[in-house]
């Protein structure tokens, strides 16, 4: 059987991949401090609902949302590419964070692994709720590759387990991008951390580079703002990054993507097929065509049933394997 995992760059081509789907319980009890910013009707009729699963409480999203990740599925397999669905929560796992909410989401694999080169990490993100989808992961792993999963790497839980601040470190996947023996880490005020990024550094070893890139709090990860199209061609979003695109990168050619088809159309957050084609959401039409005049071959999907929870194609996909 052939080593896994094995990612050598975000563009290299997608052979195996582990895909969410569309589950997401809301909280039971609601936390206090969202009805700040909820309008009274909304939240009366929202508190209705807590403790219940997004399929229980919002048949018609959840069917959007299962329809087109199911489209998804189908264009992966009709390439060739090995899909695994990540397994339904076991109520245990969901009780992972006693205190919390019984808040969890099950969309976005993305962030609670990381796989470089022919390593994998287990992650802790800052959010606390996505820390408990390492356990579904993880018996999915035991299943289809458990080779994979004994040879990986498992950052530790802050304690108590719920901790959002501190010295503990925090890092999220989709604030990681893999070039090489570089990876690119986000950095921002909710989520990934420097003692996140120096954790990761010190797992892969003096043959890999860690770069920190800090962004805007407002954006759920770097992946939302930044994407490493091919070698020499990137996209990248100025108002979070107003710096510009990680220093090293200087010389390569950057696609300018406006604010609000960056954090609501995920005009960064596609997936890449292959060096030569990317699979964006229908909801970025002007990255599309930007793209496809420097040259880049461009598929598009509808993806905004899955987009309006927080996250993109690459947020929804995690890449095992990736050569050539």
């Amino acid at each position: 059987m052939a080593r896994l995992p094995h990612v050598t760059h975000e563009w290299a081509t997608l052979r195996e991949v582990i895909v969410g789907r569309p589950h997401y319980r809301l909280p039971a009890p609601f936390p206090p401090e969202r009805e700040e910013v909820v309008p009274p009707s909304l939240w009366k009729r929202a508190k209705r609902f807590e403790g219940m699963t997004m399929k229980e409480a919002m048949p018609t999203a959840h069917a959007r949302c299962q329809g087109q990740m199911d489209r998804v599925v189908r264009l992966l397999r009709a390439r060739g590419v090995r899909v695994h669905r990540v397994p339904p929560f076991q109520r245990r796992e969901e009780a992972l964070l006693p205190g919390e909410p019984t808040e969890s989401l099950l969309f976005f694999p993305r962030d609670p692994m990381l796989a470089a080169g022919s390593r994998l990490f287990e992650l802790t993100p800052a959010d606390p709720k996505r820390r408990r989808e390492r356990s579904p992961l993880r018996r999915l792993l035991e299943r289809v590759h458990p080779h994979a999963l004994s040879g990986a790497t498992a950052m530790p839980h802050p304690t108590p387990r719920h901790t959002r601040e501190g010295a503990w470190a925090f890092l999220d996947g989709g604030d990681c991008l893999v070039a090489g023996n570089a990876v690119f880490v986000g950095l921002s005020p909710g989520g990934s951390n420097p003692a996140g990024a120096e954790w990761l550094s010190r797992a892969l070893g003096p043959r890999w580079t860690v770069h920190a890139v800090p962004y805007a709090r407002e954006f759920p990860h770097l992946d939302c703002a930044l994407c490493l199209v091919r070698p020499g061609l990137g996209l990248y979003c100025p108002d979070v990054l107003p710096t510009g695109p990680p220093e090293p990168l200087s010389g390569w050619t950057w696609i300018e993507v406006d604010r609000k088809e960056a954090l609501e159309g995920m005009a960064t957050n596609g997936l890449h097929l292959d060096p030569e084609t990317l699979l964006l959401p229908e909801s970025a039409p002007g990255t599309a065509e930007a793209l496809r005049m420097a040259g880049h071959r461009v598929e598009t999907v509808l993806f905004d049933a899955v987009t309006a929870f927080g996250g993109g194609l690459r947020c929804w996909s995690q890449p095992l394997v990736r050569r050539g």
